[in-house]
C-alpha cells in the first residue's frame, strides 16, 4: 500500500510540473463548449463559436482550410488529440482586429499548422488585442515569407518549434512588427533566411535554438539589419537570455554555456593596454580598468560589444584629429556601472562621439568640444543610442558646433548641455535611409551663453527637456511654435508640421512652491552659468503670449505693453503658479526674498537655481540672503505677509552689487520720505539708479504700501537691465 501511494504521489508530481511548463487558459463562465471529432465539425464550431466558447475534440483531427478568428476568443481544449491543418494556397491561421485563439492545456494534446503556399504566411495575427496560441509550424512552399507572421499590437506563442523546408527565395522563422512573440521550441531554417526578425518595437522570446543555413543570417532587424549569433549585446537585459537589439525592436534567445564560453576580461592600467584591449576584444568581453587612463586616440567599436568596467577609475580620451569614440555597425561599448568611475571624451576636430548603425550603442560620462569649428558633440545615426550620464560642452565661443544631434537614432543626456558657441543645444534630424526622425532626451538644463540656439527639432524628430532652457537671446529659445494646451501633460509644447512631417519639443514645466506665486522652489543646484560675477550671466528662456491665463497681455505689464511680467518669467525670477501669474496680487516678504536670492546667486554665476527640502519653503532663500549680507538676520519675524514698497527696496537694492547701481537721476527730497523712513538709504539709490520712479512727477513713493508682483516684477526687471532704467530725473 505504502508503494502505490509514493507512485501515485511521484505521478502527481510529474504531471504537476509537467502542466506548470505552461499557461492554462481559464474558461469563460457561462459560455458553450463545442465537441468535434472532425473537420467538419471543426469548421462549423469556428464559424458558430460565440467568444468566450470552447472547441473541444474528440479525435484527432486533419483540416485542410483557412481558420479565421475575427474579433472574438476561441478556447481550445485539445484533450489528449492533435489539430493539423494543412494548407497549399494561403493562411493556415489568421486571427485579427482583437480575436483570440488559446489552447486551454497546451501540454494536453497539439496545434499544428502546415503550408505549403507560395510566398505566404503560414500564420498571420493582426490587430491590438489579437492573439494566438499553437503548437508547431511547418512551411514547405516557396517565395519570400514569414512563417508566423505578428503586426501591431498582437502576440502569438508557439509551444513547439518551427520549421521551414523551403528549397528557395528567403524565409523568416517568425517576425514582430510592434507585436510580442514566444517561441519554446526550436527554429529551425533549412533554405536561406533568418531565424527571426523584429521592428518597430517588436520583441522575440525564443527558449530553443536557433539552426540556420548561414552564420550571417541568424536574425534581422527592420528587414535590413542582420545579427550573427555572436553578435548580442552586452549586458543583456533579461536573465539567461542574449540579448540583440537595433535600440528599437529586442530578441532574446535562451543562452547556452558555449554561448558564454569564451568570454574575457581585460584589465588594463596603461594606455598601450588599453588599446591592446580593443583590438582583441571579442564580443561580451569586458574591459576593466586598474588605474586612472589617459588616451590620445580614437576608440573605434566595430559589431562586437564590450562592457567598460571602470572599477572605480577615470578614462580620459582626449583628442586633436579625428573622432574621440566612435561604434558602428551594431557594435557596442556600454558602462558596466555608470556611477562606479569616469568616461571622459573630448575632442577639437570632429564629433566626439558618433554612433552610425542598427543597434550601435555608446556610453560615456562626461563629453566636450574644445575647438573652433563647426562640429557636433555628440551624434548619432541609424537607430544608434548614446547615453551620456553627465554634461555634453562646448566650451569655445567662436564655435558654431552643436550639442548633440540624432539622425534616426537616439540620444539621452543625464546631465546639462552648456553651448558657449552659436549651435543648437540640441537637435533631431532625418537619418540616410528613414524618415523617422531621432530622439534626444535632456534630463538636465540646456545653458546656451554665447549666440546659440536652445533646442530644435526636424523629420519626425522629437526632444524632451526636462530642465530649464536659457539662451543669451530669447528669440533663439527654439525655432518651433507654442502650442495650446499642452500635448504632454506636465510639459509645454512645441510643434513643427512641415513637408518632412511633424516635430516636437517638450520642455517640462517647473515645479511651484507652496503658495503657487514665486518662481519654482523644487529644484536642484545646476553647474554655474560663469565663473565670475556678471550682469551677462543673466540669461533668458522662453515667454509665450497666452502662458499666464491671468495676465491681460494688454494691460501697462502685459507683453503688448511693458513687457514686465514676460521679462521676470524669462530671466528666472519669477514664475508664478502654473498657468496664473497673479499680477495684481500682493508681493509677499517671502516672495521678495526668493527673487533677491535669484538674482544675486545668477550675478555670481551660480544659476539661480536652489535645492529646497525644509521647512517652511522659503527657508533656503532666508538663508542665502542673511549668508551674503542681503538682509541681516531677523529682520523680518513673518515672512507670510505682504510686503511694503520700503522693505521691497531694501531687499531688491542689495540683490547686486553697489557698482551695478550707479547714478543716472539726481534726488535731493521725496514728498513722503525722509532721513527718518525705515530703508531711507536704499529708496534714494533705487531713485537714483532709475529703478524707480514714484508715483506722480513728485516721485511719490509710498513707503508704507503694498506692492503688486507685477510692479515688482518692473522693479526687479530694471535692476538686472540697466538699459531698461530712467535716466535724467530730478527730484526735489
Amino acid at each position: 500500500m505504502k508503494n502505490n501511494s509514493k507512485k501515485f504521489l511521484s505521478l502527481l508530481l510529474v504531471l504537476t510540473l509537467t502542466i506548470g511548463l505552461f499557461a492554462v487558459t481559464p474558461l469563460t463562465a457561462g459560455a458553450e463548449t463545442h465537441t468535434v471529432r472532425d473537420a467538419a465539425g471543426l469548421e462549423t464550431a469556428f464559424k458558430n463559436a460565440a467568444s468566450g466558447d470552447t472547441i473541444k475534440l474528440g479525435a484527432n483531427i486533419k483540416y485542410a482550410k483557412l481558420i479565421s478568428v475575427d474579433g472574438k476568443t476561441i478556447n481550445i481544449d485539445l484533450s489528449g488529440y492533435k489539430i493539423d491543418v494543412e494548407v497549399t494556397e494561403g493562411r493556415a491561421l489568421d486571427v485579427q482586429n482583437g480575436g483570440k485563439v488559446l489552447i486551454v492545456n497546451p501540454a494536453n494534446g497539439e496545434f499544428n499548422l502546415k503550408s505549403s503556399a507560395k510566398n505566404t504566411n503560414t500564420v498571420l495575427i493582426r490587430g491590438t488585442g489579437s492573439k494566438a496560441e499553437m503548437t508547431n509550424i511547418y512551411y514547405t512552399g516557396s517565395g519570400n515569407y514569414v512563417v508566423v507572421g505578428v503586426d501591431t499590437g498582437s502576440e502569438a506563442v508557439i509551444y513547439g518549434k518551427i520549421i521551414t523546408a523551403s528549397t528557395s527565395c528567403e524565409s523568416y522563422g517568425v517576425y514582430a512588427r510592434g507585436s510580442k512573440i514566444t517561441v519554446k521550441g526550436d527554429i529551425d531554417v533549412q533554405w536561406n533566411g533568418y531565424g527571426a526578425g523584429a521592428s518597430n518595437g517588436g520583441e522575440v522570446t525564443i527558449d530553443g535554438i536557433i539552426t540556420t543555413t548561414s552564420v550571417s543570417s541568424y536574425l534581422m532587424f527592420d528587414y535590413e539589419s542582420t545579427r550573427r549569433k555572436t553578435e548580442f549585446m552586452v549586458p543583456t537585459t533579461k536573465t539567461g537570455y542574449l540579448t540583440y537589439t537595433d535600440n528599437q525592436s529586442i530578441i532574446w534567445v535562451k543562452a547556452t554555456p558555449a554561448d558564454t564560453a569564451n568570454i574575457k576580461t581585460h584589465t588594463v592600467g596603461t594606455a598601450a593596454e588599453l588599446e591592446a584591449a580593443f583590438k582583441n576584444a571579442n564580443n561580451g568581453d569586458t574591459i576593466k580598468l586598474s588605474s586612472n587612463i589617459k588616451y590620445t586616440k580614437t576608440i573605434s567599436v566595430k559589431t562586437i560589444a564590450v562592457l567598460l568596467d571602470l572599477n572605480g577609475f577615470t578614462l580620459d580620451v582626449e583628442v586633436t584629429a579625428g573622432r574621440a569614440l566612435e561604434v558602428t555597425k551594431g557594435g557596442g561599448i556600454v558602462l558596466a556601472d555608470p556611477k562606479n568611475g569616469k568616461f571622459n571624451v573630448s575632442g577639437s576636430d570632429m564629433d566626439v562621439v558618433y554612433t552610425n548603425g542598427h543597434g550601435s550603442r555608446a556610453e560615456v560620462t562626461n563629453a566636450a568640444y574644445n575647438g573652433s569649428g563647426d562640429s557636433i558633440v555628440v551624434t548619432t545615426f541609424e537607430r544608434g543610442l548614446i547615453t551620456v550620464y553627465g554634461n555634453v560642452t562646448v566650451t569655445n565661443s567662436e564655435s558654431k558646433t552643436y550639442g548633440v544631434w540624432a539622425k534616426n537614432g537616439k540620444i539621452i543626456v543625464e546631465g546639462n548641455i552648456i553651448i558657449a558657441g552659436s549651435g543648437f543645444g540640441a537637435a533631431t534630424d532625418v537619418g540616410w535611409t528613414s524618415a523617422t526622425g531621432g530622439k534626444v532626451h535632456v534630463k538636465g538644463d540646456i545653458i546656451c551663453s554665447g549666440n546659440g540656439w536652445g533646442a530644435t527639432a526636424d523629420y519626425n524628430g522629437e526632444v524632451i527637456i526636462d530642465g530649464v532652457v536659457k539662451v543669451a537671446d530669447s528669440e533663439k529659445y527654439t525655432d518651433l511654435e507654442l502650442t495650446l494646451p499642452t500635448i504632454k501633460p506636465g510639459y509645454i509644447t512645441y510643434e513643427k508640421n512641415n513637408a518632412y512631417g511633424h516635430s516636437v519639443i517638450w520642455i517640462k514645466e517647473q515645479p511651484e512652491n507652496n503658495n503657487n506665486n514665486a518662481a519654482s522652489e523644487s529644484e536642484s543646484l545646476k553647474p554655474p552659468v560663469s565663473a565670475s560675477p556678471s550682469m551677462s550671466n543673466f540669461t533668458v528662456s522662453q515667454y509665450s503670449t497666452g502662458q499666464f491665463t491671468d495676465v491681460d497681455e494688454n494691460q501697462w505689464y502685459g507683453n503688448n505693453q511693458q513687457k514686465v511680467v514676460a521679462t521676470a518669467y524669462m530671466y528666472g525670477l519669477m514664475q508664478g503658479g502654473g498657468r496664473t501669474f497673479n499680477p495684481t496680487g500682493n508681493i509677499t516678504l517671502a516672495e521678495a526674498v526668493t527673487i533677491a536670492a535669484r538674482v544675486h546667486s545668477i550675478y555670481n554665476g551660480s544659476g539661480g537655481r536652489f535645492t529646497q527640502g525644509g521647512s517652511p519653503w522659503y527657508q533656503v532663500y532666508v538663508d542665502y540672503v542673511v549668508s551674503n549680507n542681503i538682509i541681516a538676520a531677523g529682520s523680518f519675524p513673518d515672512y507670510n505677509r505682504a510686503a511694503n514698497r520700503a522693505e521691497m527696496a531694501y531687499i531688491f537694492s542689495r540683490s547686486v552689487p553697489a557698482v551695478e547701481l550707479e547714478d543716472r537721476n539726481t534726488v535731493e527730497s521725496l514728498p513722503d520720505v525722509d532721513v527718518l523712513t525705515p530703508y531711507y538709504e536704499a529708496i534714494i539709490t533705487m531713485y537714483k539708479a532709475g529703478i524707480v520712479s514714484g508715483s506722480d512727477e513728485k516721485g511719490t513713493f509710498n513707503p508704507d504700501s503694498r506692492i503688486t508682483r507685477a510692479e515688482a516684477a518692473a522693479i526687479i526687471s530694471r535692476v538686472i537691465l540697466p538699459q531698461n532704467r530712467i535716466s535724467g530725473r530730478f527730484y526735489g
